[in-house]
């Protein structure tokens, strides 16, 4: 580091804020790699198996392709939500409300997740899963990609009992949102690269009207999408700081997890 800050530590002449986010050494921007969660320098992009990175090449490559989580998710609510759709039974004993959760029936917070109001409803979140989940998932791992979608959905449950209470509701869209707050807490990690800037401008606009849409449509349940959304960012932001230590990606989750469960409960 000189009197001016840090300089990258393959072109010294070079003054940098960049540092990559895996082992924390200074990088310009030309030596700077996107990955799914902060910026690499090009030794730690070469990295691959578990717990170490994926260079962006290889990300855009895998992402078209669904992965294990992804498609397990896909799969699962699908067919739960079809099945649901046409048994008003099976929808009613998984829909959430606050008054179902308090006399008990706490197994709500995680069945209204997989339930869907309607085939658009389905349709619109699952697709927007598909769009944004893979390369999420190849960029992190299957298991804290998949501990991120279910806290993200406990948190925007919880949000929707303290905010909504005595109001039933279903749908994946707290946890949809939480790979949308994912998305964001990459991006801003990665605001000084012209990558990290594309999706700030591409994804934040897309971000603002999905929940512009919650706000001024009747009937959709924006408290799920704006906690969810919280619970996205908050796991991935932690991730984007954490570099190597990957146990703490999954604990992080299982935290957030945790603590919307109790609110749930509680509430």
């Amino acid at each position: 580091m000189t009197a001016a800050g840090p300089v990258c530590y393959r072109h010294p002449g070079r003054a940098t804020r960049l540092s990559c986010s895996n082992c924390g050494r200074p990088i310009c921007s030309d030596c700077s790699i996107d990955a799914t969660v902060g910026q690499k320098c090009p030794e730690c992009a070469q990295q691959t198996g578990r717990g170490k990175v994926i260079n962006s090449s290889q990300l855009r490559r895998r992402s078209s392709a669904l992965t294990p989580a992804v498609g397990l998710i896909l799969g699962v609510t699908a067919a739960v939500s079809l099945i649901a759709l046409s048994s008003g039974p099976v929808f009613d004993a998984g829909s959430l409300s606050s008054d179902q959760v308090a006399s008990g029936e706490w197994y709500r917070i995680f069945t209204a997740v997989l339930l869907h109001g309607s085939i658009f409803h389905l349709f619109f979140n699952m697709y927007a899963l598909y769009l944004f989940g893979p390369q999420l998932e190849t960029g992190v791992g299957t298991v804290p990609f998949g501990l991120l979608y279910v806290a993200s959905g406990l948190a925007g449950g919880a949000a929707f009992l303290l905010a909504a209470p005595g109001i039933t509701a279903v749908g994946a869209s707290g946890a949809v949102f939480g790979v949308f707050g994912a998305w964001l807490a990459e991006s801003l990690a990665t605001r000084h690269t012209l990558r990290g800037q594309a999706n700030l401008r591409q994804f934040g606009g897309l971000l603002a009207i999905n929940l512009m849409f919650g706000f001024l449509v009747p009937g959709i349940a924006w408290q799920a999408h704006l906690g969810g959304l919280a619970a996205g960012f908050v796991i991935a932001w932690v991730w984007t700081q954490r570099r190597r230590q990957v146990q703490a990606w999954n604990a992080t989750a299982l935290m957030v997890a945790a603590i919307s469960a109790v609110i749930s409960l509680v509430s």
